[in-house]
């Protein structure tokens, strides 16, 4: 079969006159106590295996739950040979506390690529492992010490890092579709991934599953971000994919999205790929299409009713003149 993996680079420009005066100061001058403010714009996770599903939409916290559009502050508390220890707070309130290496991003950075495809087969094998998924939200990371990241100092070592990855999982012989692009403005730098396509093959030991297992799936993957990088302080971090079909004989249905953004950045939407939803979504529309059809209909039905009734009585009232005459 064909080589299905797919490479597109592409550098383009996008204008934030702005940014400047709205974003973080250079890294030099990051000391304790500075602060981040944050606005959650996406939290969604439907998760469906075989007879088991469920449905979280926001963020959760020990507990609580906070919509979409909930700010969250990254105040730094220390700095030590360029890695950042956080706190972070929810709506004043202390929600964690977290070490940020200086090459996190190096270590970690591409898994975040194919988080869903991944999630889903470890999830196959176990369902609780779903909380897996609800843990992106808390694993964002505020802060990439740019001067020695090697990822994004040169977007195309990542981008084709992606690609390499896939093309080792499948060989070239299957239609998959790995594409990036990237961009910098006014000291931003802007990185977009996404791997999607068609599994019809035994699967799943790549991404951690213990086992390969028959499968018949679609999925798509996005990730994108944007970093200043005079001050390595991210400006929007975010992550969505899907995933649906069969694996070893089972239904599987996936979708995840979640999305931090910095107060005063614009986050360019997705250019790759497309995303599709399960779960409420649908359930919302075939509860509301049959309620809704018959109330579309009402005045039309109503007509006919009332001219059926009139034309009987001016029938029975001529046949009663006829009578007469």
């Amino acid at each position: 079969m064909k080589r299905g993996i797919k490479v597109l680079f592409t550098v383009f420009v996008v204008l934030f006159a702005s940014l400047p005066t709205l974003l973080p100061a250079p890294s030099s001058a990051l000391t304790s106590d500075d602060f981040f403010i944050y606005e959650l714009t996406a939290a969604s996770l439907y998760t469906e295996i075989d007879v088991n599903s469920n449905y979280y939409e926001g963020y959760y916290n020990s507990g609580e739950f906070y919509p979409l559009g909930t700010k969250i502050n990254a105040t730094i508390d220390s700095i030590s040979d360029n890695s950042i220890y956080f706190r972070f707070y929810i709506e004043n309130s202390n929600a964690a506390n977290r070490f940020i290496s200086s090459d996190w991003f190096d270590n970690y950075g591409l898994e975040n690529a194919f988080t869903t495809l991944a999630y889903t087969y470890r999830m196959f094998e176990d369902y609780e492992e779903r909380y897996l998924f609800t843990t992106c939200t808390f694993r964002f990371h505020p802060y990439i010490y740019m001067p020695s990241c090697a990822y994004l100092n040169n977007p195309t070592s990542l981008g084709n890092a992606i690609s390499n990855t896939v093309d080792d999982w499948f060989y070239g012989e299957h239609d998959i579709e790995c594409l990036f692009t990237f961009s910098e403005s006014n000291g931003i730098l802007y990185f977009e991934s996404w791997i999607g396509g068609k599994v019809d093959r035994y699967f799943g030991e790549n991404l951690g599953a213990s086992n390969n297992y028959p499968s018949d799936i679609s999925f798509g993957n996005n990730l994108h971000l944007a970093v200043n990088t005079s001050s390595s302080v991210v400006c929007g971090w975010g992550q969505r994919g899907w995933v649906k079909g069969k694996i070893h004989e089972k239904n599987v249905k996936v979708a995840m999205e979640w999305e931090h953004v910095l107060d005063g950045y614009v986050f360019p939407d997705y250019e790759f790929g497309n995303m599709r939803y399960f779960g409420n979504v649908n359930l919302y529309l075939a509860i509301l299409i049959p309620i809704s059809i018959p109330l579309i209909f009402m005045p039309v039905i109503i007509y006919f009713v009332r001219k059926h009734k009139i034309d009987k009585l001016l029938k029975a009232q001529a046949e009663k003149q006829n009578d007469n005459k």
